[in-house]
């Protein structure tokens, strides 16, 4: 097996050079594995900006499609080789939710039985107006990684996307090899849970470790930053009115100091994650020109037109839509 290597931004290289768009300078910091060693809160931040960029610049609703024939089992420190060498289909996706940090905690993959499937959900923290586009890349990838172990048995999973379809029905078929559902509950894989239990033949349980070892060497494992499991928290909650501080802290069964605790442990609050994520989401509702200033305002989870006009000049110095 290759050694293990990075990663994300330099697969994004090598397929927008057949755009013609000469980003390198945008991606060098992400293509030295040293770079992503650090694991350091800005190193996140820089990964969703410069992701960002790279979707602005293409201009390619696909481009998170057309990442699964860039992907090896090498890319993301071996995450591929991680999901090959467990014993089954279910330890394999346990084992990459482990490393959130190893795909820039871009993601969150949580892994649940549920009646005779399994479900691996993707939950996006990449709030910025390519979100659909990243959760499609995550998808592709992880379909990938299913490919290389089940091959013919994959045909038995369900693909189902939150979102609608941002491109013609033909090219999901030519780069997930399966027709997907659109506006489910949640972005996901679905396994039958026979399948998701059978022993893998390229199982390798001391590699397997081996890499899990220095996944963790490289400070890439636990679970993303509670930053971010927030801002998820009030996404989920803003259109129900359901995001207040006490809502939020009871979501992860804690009390509100304890919440404020830990954000202060990230260097920041409630409150400007709320402002944060309201902004974020507030520059892609706007960006839609069906969605009415009234119905931008109810998703984000204000009284009425006039307060969400306030807090959006506060924020920008501008009228929304002005």
């Amino acid at each position: 097996m290759q050694e293990p290597q990075n990663n994300l931004f330099t697969m994004l290289l090598q397929l927008v050079d057949t755009k013609g768009i000469d980003l390198s300078s945008s991606l060098a910091a992400f293509i030295d594995d040293a770079a992503l060693h650090l694991h350091e809160r800005k190193d996140n931040d820089y990964a969703k900006l410069t992701l960002n960029t790279v979707i602005n610049l293409v201009k390619d609703v696909e481009i998170g499609l057309k990442l699964a024939p860039f992907i090896s089992p090498n890319v993301f420190n071996g995450l591929g080789y991680l999901f090959m060498t467990a014993g089954t289909i279910q330890k394999a996706f346990e084992s990459v939710a482990v490393f959130p940090g190893a795909y820039h905690n871009l993601i969150q993959i949580e892994v649940s039985e549920q009646g005779d499937t399994l479900v691996v959900t993707i939950e996006n923290t990449f709030t910025e107006a390519g979100a659909h586009i990243v959760g499609e890349g995550a998808i592709a990838i992880l379909a990938n990684y299913l490919r290389w172990v089940i091959k013919d048995e994959y045909q038995n999973i369900e693909i189902c996307f939150a979102h609608q379809p941002l491109t013609d029905l033909k090219k999901y078929l030519q780069y997930l090899h399966l027709t997907p559902t659109f506006g489910a509950a949640r972005t996901c894989l679905i396994i039958p849970m026979a399948l998701s239990k059978a022993p893998l033949h390229s199982a390798d349980s001391e590699y397997h470790q081996h890499l899990r070892a220095k996944l963790n060497t490289l400070h890439f494992s636990g679970q993303a930053y509670f930053t971010d499991k927030v801002k998820i928290a009030i996404r989920a909650r803003l259109e129900n009115g359901e995001h207040t501080k006490v809502k939020v802290a009871d979501h992860f069964a804690i009390s509100e100091k304890t919440l404020d605790r830990r954000l202060a442990n990230e260097n920041t609050t409630f409150r400007l994650l709320l402002e944060k994520t309201r902004l974020e989401l507030a520059t892609i509702y706007l960006s839609d020109p069906e969605l009415s200033i009234e119905e931008v305002t109810s998703k984000l989870g204000y009284r009425d037109r006039s307060a969400f006009s306030k807090a959006y000049k506060n924020w920008t110095g501008k009228t929304p839509r002005a």
